[in-house]
């Protein structure tokens, strides 16, 4: 099955509702990363420096400081707010009439409950997954070849890997929404990686298909929101210099991750599902995943 590009962004405009709330949490987080910007420069300005170091110095604390609360409140907060969109795509794929705004909301709400428990055992088994994904890709792309035998840069590789296969983790979460039963999540998303595995192959071309798609989008996004950034900092009364640069990037990844990213996943999950139908679990590959991967071993 080859991707069917307007067939996701259709499915995602069915999903609106979701989609409307997950932008409102995105662009909150956006708009927080510049805030923090704004007040890092303003503690600089209190010196009167305007330019200066110290001015710069409490720009990148504001943005460090941003960014440290972003990442903890990543798994009490984003990940259901996708994870949540992504149960909508599956039941409205299996259903013709579109679901109403409010059922749409309340389906999101109930979700973390309905399937996970609660939060952090969705974020938990969301990272396992995630390092499932890298174990696989970067064995596949035998990432050593470029490090150089330097470990810092086999880390960085392996760690860029691990970005550009993150979506996949929630087209397998989408299988074990699909395909709940009285089995642990874990266990289910253990035989939808084993499953993925056996049909990379067949995936291979679609997944990185989806990541120019996506990257594209976000470069393009950066060259747009650059010029009204630069327009807007210019009335502050301090050089804001890369910053700009910071800020258009920090944008274009929001609109990255609320717009592209849930047309690449509305894309892969039917493709997913139609390779791995009626398909089941082979015991050497089962075996290959539990030596590539401690991720792996932790599933249920």
């Amino acid at each position: 099955m080859q991707l069917k590009m307007l067939t996701a962004l259709q499915l995602v405009e069915k999903t609106m509702a979701c989609f409307l709330h997950k932008m409102l949490v995105w662009f909150i987080l956006c708009f927080c990363y510049f805030a923090s910007i704004l007040i890092g420069t303003g503690i600089g300005l209190m010196f009167d420096l305007h330019s200066g170091i110290i001015t710069q110095i409490g720009t990148v604390i504001g943005l460090i400081a941003c960014g440290y609360f972003a990442h903890k409140l990543r798994g009490s907060t984003l990940v259901p707010e996708r994870i949540s969109h992504v149960r909508v795509l599956v039941e409205q794929m299996q259903q013709e009439p579109v679901f109403e705004g409010k059922l749409q909301r309340q389906k999101q709400q109930e979700t973390v409950t309905d399937y996970f428990g609660d939060i952090f055992k969705l974020a938990q088994l969301e990272r396992s997954i995630r390092g499932v994904l890298q174990d696989i890709f970067v064995e596949r792309i035998q990432t050593q070849r470029f490090a150089f035998n330097n470990k810092s840069i086999k880390f960085a590789l392996d760690t860029l890997v691990g970005i550009l296969v993150a979506f996949i983790a929630e087209v397998i979460l989408a299988f074990y929404i699909k395909n709940r039963s009285t089995e642990s999540p874990g266990a289910t998303c253990k035989l939808a990686l084993t499953l993925f595995t056996q049909q990379l192959d067949n995936l291979i071309k679609s997944i990185w298909a989806l990541n120019i798609f996506m990257y594209t989008g976000f470069f393009i996004c950066y060259a747009i929101l650059l010029y009204p950034i630069i327009w807007a900092t210019d009335i502050l009364p301090v050089s804001v210099g890369i910053w700009n640069h910071v800020l258009a990037l920090i944008f274009a990844w929001g609109i990255k991750a609320v717009f592209m990213e849930s047309i690449a996943v509305a894309a892969l999950i039917p493709v997913f599902f139609d390779n791995v139908k009626d398909q089941k679990a082979n015991a050497k590959t089962t075996e290959h995943l539990m030596q590539l991967s401690k991720a792996y071993q932790q599933l249920g």
